[in-house]
């Protein structure tokens, strides 16, 4: 059995669906057209796979046949290309061995041209003459062991040797039929009568006298009628025109007279107008005569168009013509028809409407959301920073803090050592001065402790500078950060409170 044609499967399902009475009844029509739709759209797929596929399988058997043309066509060439170099070395390969071949001739004959040692006079000529003179030389039977060879071309003439003997009729007719026909068939051609050429002038001048006296001899010997007169005329007219026939270089040719161009009388450009708008206003009239007519024609025959309209309503049912209750269905029908139009134009502005604002939301919404990705992406960044520049700043405060406390431990140091040697340097002197005599050593005491204090604070100083220094750049960058801090924090609520309203 055969599977159902689809128009007839398609019909069949159109057939059967369901009216359209509810929305059950639309659901269920609405889904087996689908599934029909579908069905359709897989066999048409299958008819183009399939259809595809016949295409590719040409498609592939022509490849596959030029492929092998292509193929055949360079092997023949390639073939072809061999031969011709085999050839050309078998050429080459003979002329090396000629060459070869001469020359061996040419030293063994100089070899034995040589004298030999202590002999008189000089090498042997040769003798053309005795040689010639001998019929069994090498001049006219070069010996093969000489290195000389026959002719390599001579076979062709040996004929015995390619055809079949003649002993037999069938030998006989196989050689009679490789033979071509028109060397066994005697042609007789006949000869053509050639025209007697004249190269000078005198020449055509007595050609022509001699044609003119035959003429006149002919007229006068023809005794027949009109007719064997006109044919001597002709051919003695013949005769004459042959005989005085110049070459074509000497030949004058007339010169075909050009015939005249015809001119086309101007039109004036007004009267063309004027013509034109004539025709315009003739055509104008003669269709505005016709359209009279057939209104008049209508006019006279109004009465009976009526009666026939009538009539026709009156069997076929006239749609213009309305009852009281389909007036009435078709007035609720179109203001069902405006009300539901109203509400469904009503009800798309306002879905557009909440479409647009909703589409604006969502920008805004994206626009805070990269805003607070950015400002986060920001924290970030400057925290980071603020992180290196804090570590690099509690490292260079560590640094300075032990060069500080290096420096002050020198400066300890070297301030004990002159305080030291001072303090040495004065007790030697107040030993000196009291092993003299003299008093005052209060006086001394105090010297000693103001160049104690001055050298200390010389020494100092220059450390405690440093070290306020620091502070205060401390402070001002610590005010500096603190004053963007609140910066940043105000500009994000700004934008935080505008894409929320």
């Amino acid at each position: 059995t055969h599977p159902p044609h689809p128009n007839r499967e398609k019909r069949a399902l159109e057939a059967s669906l369901p009216p359209i009475t509810d929305e059950a009844s639309l659901t269920l029509r609405k889904r087996l057209m689908e599934q029909q739709e579908l069905r359709e759209y897989n066999l048409r797929e299958k008819e183009f796979d399939n259809m595809r596929e016949k295409r590719l399988t040409v498609l592939r058997k022509a490849i596959d046949e030029r492929d092998a043309s292509n193929e055949f066509l360079a092997e023949q060439r390639v073939e072809a290309l061999r031969q011709r170099k085999m050839e050309q070395r078998d050429k080459a390969l003979t002329n090396i061995q000629n060459r070869r071949i001469k020359a061996l001739r040419k030293l063994s004959k100089a070899r034995k041209d040589v004298p030999t040692v202590g002999a008189l006079g000089s090498r042997k000529n040769r003798d053309i003459i005795g040689e010639y003179a001998d019929f069994s030389s090498k001049v006219y039977a070069p010996i093969r062991r000489d290195g000389k060879s026959q002719d390599a071309g001579g076979d062709k003439f040996d004929v015995l040797s390619k055809t079949a003997p003649m002993d037999s009729l069938e030998n006989i007719a196989k050689m009679e039929a490789t033979i071509p026909s028109k060397l066994t068939k005697t042609a007789i051609r006949k000869p053509q009568k050639q025209q007697q050429q004249t190269k000078t002038a005198a020449d055509r001048k007595n050609l022509a006298l001699t044609a003119d006296l035959q003429l006149m001899d002919t007229i006068i010997n023809t005794s027949g009628g009109e007719e064997e007169m006109q044919n001597v005329t002709v051919s003695a007219t013949a005769m004459t025109s042959a005989a005085g026939t110049s070459p074509g270089w000497r030949a004058k040719t007339k010169k075909v007279e050009r015939p005249a161009t015809p001119v086309v009388p101007e039109v004036d450009e007004e009267a063309e107008n004027e013509h034109m708008a004539l025709i315009l206003l003739q055509r104008l009239m003669r269709g505005r005569a016709v359209q009279n007519t057939m209104f008049e024609g209508k006019e006279r025959r109004i009465e009976l168009i009526k009666e026939l309209r009538a009539s026709e309503g009156v069997e076929q049912g006239d749609p213009g013509v309305l009852t009281q209750p389909e007036r009435k269905e078709r007035v609720h029908d179109a203001a069902i028809d405006t009300i539901a139009g109203e509400t469904t134009s009503a009800l798309f502005d306002f879905l557009g409407k909440e479409l647009v604002r909703k589409e604006e939301k969502d920008k805004l919404q994206a626009m805070a959301a990269a805003a607070e990705k950015e400002r986060i992406k920001r924290e970030v960044e400057e925290g980071g920073k603020r992180q290196a520049e804090e570590l690099l700043r509690s490292r260079e405060d560590e640094a300075y803090r032990q060069i500080t406390r290096m420096h002050h431990a020198a400066a300890t140091t070297f301030v004990s050592d002159l305080m030291a040697q001072a303090l040495e340097k004065v007790v030697a002197e107040l030993v000196m001065k009291f092993a003299k005599g003299e008093a005052g050593g209060e006086v001394v005491g105090g010297e000693v402790e103001e160049t104690a204090k001055e050298l200390v604070g010389s020494f100092l100083k220059s450390g405690a500078e440093g070290i306020a220094d620091v502070a205060k750049e401390g402070e001002t960058d610590a005010r500096i950060l603190d004053a963007a801090q609140a910066t940043v924090d105000q500009v994000m609520k700004d934008v935080t409170v505008n894409s929320t309203l």
